[in-house]
C-alpha cells in the first residue's frame, strides 16, 4: 500500500490520497459545517422562542435565565456519570485479554489487525468518522535465520567458550508463541566487532564516562557493556559512541530488576527472572527517521541512512543477566566503586579486557533495516457547539511482544473509555459540546513513528484547534500508586477528577484517589498534594506538548518497588496478560480506576464551556523553573555577565496577567455569551502554543518548548528551561556563550509573548 493511504470504512480497500483533498477532511469538513449549521440554526430558533417566552415570564423571575444556564450545565455532567458508571473491570478484562493474545510488533500483520479490530469496535459505539491512516516508515529487524550473537571467544585455541544468541527461554506456558522476535535492540546497525576489550560503564551516563576518562580508561575500539536504568538506552548507546566505542552490549541487572533475589523471580513473582532481555529502540528519532519535519507521506523526500543523524552507527545487542554474568566476572582491572555495584554474585570490574588476555568478545548483528507501515486508527466524535475544537486521547498499540503493561493495558483502558462514551452515542441525545479524537497510534516503540507523523501532517490543524491531549500509555504497570504528569494549567483538572474516584490500592479506609496519591507521592513544594510532575518523552504526548503545544497529560498507575516509573519485566517476553493478572491486578480494579479517571478528563474538557485550565498553577510551575535555573547555574552565567533580570521581569509580568485572567474567569463563570467564552478559552488554548520556538531547541529540532522539554541526555526526564540548561550543560566542552545568550533571549521573548496573549483582549 502506497505511503499515506487509509482504509475505506465499508470495503477495507486502501482509499488513495492526494496532495490536496483527503477522505478524512472532506468528512471532517461537511460535519463541522453540518454542525456549525445546525447550531446557527437553533441559536435562532432559541432566540425567537426566549423571546415569546420572556412575553410569559412575569417581571419578577429574573432568575429564569440563569435558571436555564444551569440546567444546561448540570445536564451534561448527568451524562458524564452515566458514562463512567458504564464502565465496568469485566469490560476492561476482556479488552486487555484481546491485545495481549499474540505478539504485536510495530509494523506487523498482527498490529494491523488489531487496528482492524479498534476500527469495528469505534463504528459499532457510533463514532463519527473512523479512518485507518498508514505511513510507510523505516523500522529495524532482527532476522530469524541470522541470529544476532554475543560469543566469548579463545583467540588462540579459535574455540567459544560462552556464546548467546537466539530467542528467550520461556518461563511460562503462554509466552510460547511463533510470533516472538529474538532480543533485539531496534535501529542498531548491522556489524561484527571482533577481537574486542570488554569494558564496564555502570549505566553510561555522561557522568560514568567522566568516570571512566578520569582514570584515564580509554573507550576506543572497546565493546562497552552497561546495566539499564537511570536513563534512556538510546542515550547510553550514544554516550559510548561519542567516546569511541565499537560496539555495545546491555543487560538487566539484578540489583534493579530483581532485587529480592535472583532465585525470587517470575513465574513465581513478579520480579524479573535471569532469561529476560529488555528489547528497545536505541534511535534518537522523533518519528521515522528518514524524514525528519515531514510525514511519511506519498511525495516527501526521504533521506538515505547515511544522512540521517539520529541512527546509531556502532553495533548493540541486549542480554540476559544469566549471561550477563559470565562476561562481567571473567573482567580485568580495578574493581568498581560501591554505587556501580550490582546485584550479580561477582566482584565488578571496570575492565578493560578480561584475566586472560588471549580471550576476547565477538559481537555479531545482523539486523535488517525495512519499510513498514506504521498505522494508526483515528476516531471522531464532532462536537455540537464547537466541532472546531479538539479534545484528544491517545495510546499506542504495538508491542515489542505481547505487551501485557506496554502498551496494552493502555490500550484497554482507552478502549472500555470509548466504550462508555459509546453507550452515551447510542443510547442518549448526548453529544460533546467539542469534538472528540480517539488515537490508537502505530510503531510508538520505535520512536513515536505514529503519533510525530500524524501530528506533522496536520501540524496547523491541530495547532488551531487542538484543547487538549490525554496519554494512557502503559497504563498499569503495578498496583503502587495513582501518577500523572503534565503541562502545569492541567493540573487542577486531573486534581479535581482524581478527587470523586477511590483508589482500589489505597490503605487509607474512606481515601478518595486524590489523597492516596497524595500521601504517596507527595509534592516537594505544596503540601498536602500530589507531585505532577512534567513531560519527558518516550510516549506520544511528546509530539503535542513538546512540537506544537498542545497541553497534555500522561497518567498511569505505578510500579513502586523499584522506586522508578519501569517495571521489571518491561519490553521482555513475560509482560503478558498473565503476569498482569497474577501480580499486578487480579480483577482489573486498577484498570477500571484508570478508565473511570480518564473519562472524566476528556469528557470534562469536552463538554465545560469554560476550558478547565487554571493558569494559576502555571504561574506557580513557571516561577518554580526560574528559581530552579537561579538556584543551579546564576554563578555560572555571571562568568559570562549574563543576567536573568529581564527573564525575571517578564515572569512576574506573566503572573500578573495570569492572576488578572483567572478573576476575569471567575466572573465569567455563568457567561451565556458565546463569543466571549470562545474569545477567553482562545486565549488559554494559545497560550501554550507562544512557549514553543518554531526552530527547536539547540541540536533538538522536534523539541520546541521552550519552558518544559525532555532533558538532552535522558529524554526520559523533564527539563525546566531545557534551551539554557541544556547549553550550560555542555559549556566546559563548547565554550559557547552565544548560544546560551541566545537561549535566554528566546525564552524571554516567549514568557512575553504567553503574558500579552492573555492580556490581549479586554472589554
Amino acid at each position: 500500500m502506497a505511503s499515506g493511504d487509509t482504509f475505506d470504512l465499508t470495503t477495507e480497500q486502501p482509499v488513495k490520497r492526494t496532495t490536496r483533498t483527503k477522505r478524512f477532511y472532506c468528512v471532517v469538513a461537511a460535519a463541522v459545517i453540518a454542525a456549525i449549521a445546525i447550531f446557527f440554526i437553533g441559536f435562532i430558533i432559541g432566540y425567537f422562542a426566549m423571546k415569546a417566552g420572556s412575553s410569559k415570564t412575569s417581571s419578577n423571575d429574573s432568575g429564569g435565565k440563569k435558571h436555564g444556564h444551569k440546567e444546561r450545565k448540570t445536564d451534561y455532567k448527568r451524562y458524564h456519570e452515566q458514562a463512567v458508571n458504564a464502565l465496568n473491570a469485566e469490560s476492561v478484562e476482556k479488552f486487555s485479554r484481546k491485545f495481549t493474545e499474540r505478539p504485536h510488533v510495530g509494523g506487523g500483520e498482527q498490529n494491523r489487525k488489531l487496528g482492524v479490530y479498534i476500527r469495528d469496535e469505534w463504528k459499532k459505539y457510533k463514532f463519527d468518522h473512523v479512518e485507518m491512516v498508514q505511513y510507510d516508515v523505516l523500522l529495524s529487524m532482527p532476522p530469524r535465520d541470522k541470529p544476532n550473537a554475543v560469543k566469548i571467544i579463545n583467540t588462540t585455541a579459535g574455540t567459544v567458550l560462552w556464546n548467546v544468541e537466539g530467542p528467550e527461554k520461556i518461563a511460562e506456558p503462554s509466552e510460547n508463541d511463533s510470533l516472538v522476535l529474538p532480543p533485539f535492540l531496534g535501529y542498531s546497525p548491522p556489524g561484527i566487532v571482533e577481537d574486542a576489550d570488554l569494558m564496564y560503564a555502570n549505566y553510561g551516563t555522561v557522568k560514568d564516562f567522566q568516570k571512566l576518562e578520569q582514570r584515564n580508561l580509554s573507550c576506543t575500539g572497546k565493546i562497552i557493556i552497561m546495566r539499564y536504568g537511570k536513563i534512556f538506552r538510546g542515550n547510553k548507546v550514544q554516550n559510548a559512541q561519542k567516546c569511541g566505542a565499537a560496539g555495545v552490549i546491555l543487560y538487566s541487572d539484578p540489583a534493579d530488576y530483581s532485587p529480592e533475589g535472583m532465585n525470587n523471580t517470575f513465574p513465581k513473582t513478579w520480579w524479573m527472572p535471569g532469561t529476560g532481555t529488555q528489547r528497545g529502540t536505541i534511535g534518537m528519532a522523533d518519528g521515522d527517521p528518514l524524514t525528519p519535519l515531514l510525514p511519511s507521506i506519498d511525495g516527501i523526500y526521504r533521506l538515505s541512512k547515511n544522512e540521517s543523524d539520529v541512527l546509531p552507527k556502532i553495533p548493540a545487542q541486549v542480554i540476559t543477566y544469566d549471561n550477563a554474568v559470565h562476561f562481567l566476572k571473567r573482567l580485568a582491572g580495578d574493581e568498581v566503586p560501591l554505587e556501580w555495584t550490582g546485584g550479580l554474585p561477582i566482584k565488578y570490574r571496570f575492565g578493560p579486557g578480561f584475566t586472560d588476555p588471549n580471550v576476547k568478545v565477538k559481537l555479531v548483528v545482523n539486523n535488517q533495516f525495512v519499510t513498514k507501515p506504521a498505522i494508526n486508527v483515528i476516531g471522531t466524535i464532532i462536537g455540537k457547539e464547537e466541532p472546531d475544537r479538539m479534545v484528544l486521547m491517545g495510546n499506542h498499540r504495538d508491542a515489542w511482544v505481547f505487551g501485557g503493561v506496554d502498551p496494552s493495558s493502555g490500550t484497554a483502558v482507552m478502549m472500555e473509555v470509548t466504550r462508555g462514551i459509546g453507550e452515551l452515542l447510542t443510547n442518549t441525545d448526548w453529544r460533546p459540546r467539542r469534538t472528540m479524537v480517539f488515537c490508537s497510534w502505530g510503531a510508538e516503540e520505535y520512536g513515536l513513528i505514529g503519533s510525530y507523523e500524524w501530528v506533522e501532517e496536520n501540524r496547523n490543524m491541530l495547532r488551531d484547534r487542538a484543547v487538549m491531549y490525554l496519554n494512557t500509555d502503559s497504563a498499569v504497570s503495578g498496583n503502587y500508586s495513582f501518577k500523572a504528569n503534565g503541562n502545569p494549567g492541567l493540573k487542577s483538572l486531573v486534581f479535581q477528577e482524581s478527587k470523586y474516584l477511590t483508589d482500589p490500592n489505597g490503605n487509607e479506609k474512606g481515601a478518595n484517589l486524590y489523597e492516596s496519591w497524595a500521601r504517596k507521592y507527595p509534592s516537594p513544594t505544596a503540601p498536602g498534594e500530589p507531585k505532577f510532575g512534567g513531560l519527558g518523552s518516550g510516549s506520544d504526548y511528546a509530539p503535542f506538548s513538546h512540537f506544537i503545544g498542545v497541553p497534555s497529560i500522561d497518567m498511569k498507575y505505578e510500579f513502586g518497588s523499584m522506586n522508578r516509573s519501569l517495571y521489571p519485566v518491561y519490553h521482555t517476553v513475560h509482560d503478558t496478560f498473565y503476569w498482569q493478572k497474577t501480580f499486578t491486578d487480579p480483577n482489573f480494579k486498577t484498570h477500571l480506576l484508570m478508565s473511570q479517571i480518564g473519562a472524566r478528563i476528556v469528557l470534562r474538557a469536552a463538554d465545560t464551556p469554560m476550558l478547565p485550565f487554571n493558569l494559576k498553577d502555571y504561574k506557580v510551575a513557571l516561577k518554580g523553573s526560574l528559581d530552579t535555573l537561579e538556584n543551579n547555574y546564576l554563578k555560572l552565567l555571571e562568568k559570562d555577565n549574563i543576567t536573568l533580570e529581564y527573564l525575571k521581569r517578564e515572569v512576574e509580568t506573566f503572573s500578573k496577567n495570569a492572576d488578572a485572567f483567572e478573576k476575569k474567569k471567575a466572573q465569567a463563570s455563568d457567561m451565556q455569551d458565546f463569543a466571549k467564552l470562545r474569545r477567553l478559552n482562545d486565549q488559554m488554548m494559545n497560550m501554550e502554543r507562544a512557549f514553543i520556538w518554531p526552530f527547536g531547541l539547540p541540536g533538538r529540532r522536534l523539541a520546541r518548548h521552550v519552558l518544559f522539554a525532555p532533558e538532552m541526555h535522558n529524554v526520559y526526564g523533564s527539563s525546566s528551561f531545557p534551551g539554557i540548561t541544556d547549553s550550560l550543560f555542555e559549556i566546559e566542552k563548547t565554550n559557547n556563550w552565544k548560544q546560551v545568550k541566545e537561549q535566554v533571549s528566546i525564552a524571554i521573548t516567549c514568557v512575553r509573548e504567553a503574558g500579552k496573549i492573555l492580556a490581549a483582549v479586554d472589554e
